[in-house]
């Protein structure tokens, strides 16, 4: 909601006025923001007050992104000792190994494609709509969300595609990354999204489904909307560690919900969820997660207000931190995680598109979150980062991520993607 954003950002610059604060109040009642308008304004306090605990930034100063970002690699491998280059123009790669996996490019967004470098991406099937999320099965099956609502199965790796499932509305996908997910007995489940209006309100679309025959057949539960989540699922995912799938909703209650292999083996209506913060001010509602051997990481989705990275090792204790500065009103849009030779990369992505001096950022963290490197620093009014690399519950030595420009005058689109490896693995 952009009031509510842009109100917590004015506070800080002065600029809100009586009439303002009138306008505001009136926005979160009609738009139902009340109990998380509450919360982001005790975060404020906390945050003033220093009593919350805040993510630690290195003094590394980061690459401040312009209109020429063809020499970021150059500038990424001097600074932060990165073995980085640029590669096809990846919108989505979706990995089965180190530089091997399907894939959509900004310049075909209906075509799939399969990359192993150092050979040159091929394009295996053609879509009549666009490619909107990408997920491969332990099986081999790769799953298909197009723009219309229909996701698209195939079975002999890309030569042809079949309707595995029809999701509730045709604005309705699974995001990529976090949509989609399989369990270790081959489970499937998806978690539907979409911003769907209906008289002028927001139609909730949160419908988990689950395949049991690798996407053959599906069922699907209503139980979210019944509990009166409004909009849509941000992620559904296994994590191995726990043996358990954890659910994120959004927009308004923003909660995090746990179902372990003992519910999920039940019939999906009576699947045993349970909601891990009963309370909007806990936290939930994560856009974007990611699991090591040591910890799980979640990004939250408080566009405008504190954002914050959340620790856990067991998804029932979490330990929150602060984002910090200009970056603090982003909300963290993506994370990914690579190998090392002594542990894990950490990458997390912090977006916004607002003009209120907020800023984004494209960090990375090499001590399991201690502490954080600003890598690139940017305005996601003339910028979009992406980190477009994914994969089935692996870590593998290699990220990718994209740049794109939003102001370019010409009429096609103006995208970079570049892999973050070790460095001794190159596509050349």
């Amino acid at each position: 909601m952009k009031q509510l954003a842009h109100f917590f950002c004015d506070i800080k610059k002065s600029k809100t006025k009586i009439r303002d604060c009138g306008d505001f109040l009136w926005s979160v009642y009609t738009h139902g923001k009340i109990v998380e308008a509450f919360s982001f304004a005790v975060w404020e306090v906390l945050y003033f007050f220093g009593l919350i605990k805040k993510i630690k930034f290195t003094n590394d100063l980061p690459i401040v992104l312009s209109q020429d970002f063809n020499d970021i690699a150059v500038m990424m491998a001097d600074r932060f000792s990165l073995n980085i280059c640029k590669t096809d123009c990846w919108s989505q790669i979706y990995l089965l190994g180190d530089s091997c996996g399907y894939g959509r490019l900004y310049t075909s967004p209906f075509d799939l494609y399969f990359i192993k470098y150092p050979g040159n991406p091929k394009k295996i099937f053609h879509f009549q709509k666009e490619i909107c999320s990408i997920f491969v099965s332990k099986k081999e099956s790769i799953f298909i969300s197009l723009k219309g609502g229909d996701i698209y199965r195939s079975i002999d790796g890309g030569d042809s595609f079949h309707i595995s499932l029809s999701l509730s509305t045709n604005q309705s996908v699974f995001l990529f990354n976090y949509g989609m997910t399989e369990t270790n007995n081959h489970m499937l489940l998806i978690g539907e999204y979409g911003n769907v209006s209906e008289n002028q309100r927001w139609k909730s679309v949160a419908y988990i489904y689950r395949s049991n025959d690798d996407g053959i057949s599906w069922e699907s539960s209503d139980f979210l909307i019944k509990k009166g989540v409004n909009k849509h699922v941000h992620i559904i995912k296994y994590i191995e560690r726990i043996n358990a799938v954890i659910v994120s909703d959004g927009d308004n209650k923003k909660q995090i919900w746990k179902c372990g292999f003992s519910g999920l083996e039940q019939k999906i209506a009576g699947m045993d969820w349970r909601l891990i913060n009963n309370y909007h001010i806990q936290t939930g509602g994560y856009l974007s997660m990611i699991e090591t051997k040591e910890k799980i990481f979640f990004g939250s989705d408080y566009n405008g207000g504190t954002n914050f990275i959340v620790e856990s090792k067991d998804c029932e204790r979490f330990v929150k931190y602060a984002i910090t500065g200009s970056y603090r009103r982003s909300p963290v849009l993506g994370m990914s995680v690579r190998f090392l030779n002594n542990g894990y990369e950490i990458w997390a992505l912090l977006h916004s598109r607002m003009d209120s001096g907020s800023k984004s950022l494209l960090m990375c963290s090499r001590d399991q979150g201690i502490s954080w490197i600003r890598v690139i620093e940017y305005n996601g009014l003339k910028f979009n980062v992406n980190l477009c690399s994914a994969s089935n519950n692996a870590i593998y030595h290699e990220v990718y991520f994209s740049v794109t420009d939003l102001l370019c005058s010409n009429d096609e689109v103006r995208s970079s993607t570049f892999c973050i490896r070790d460095r001794q693995k190159n596509h050349s």
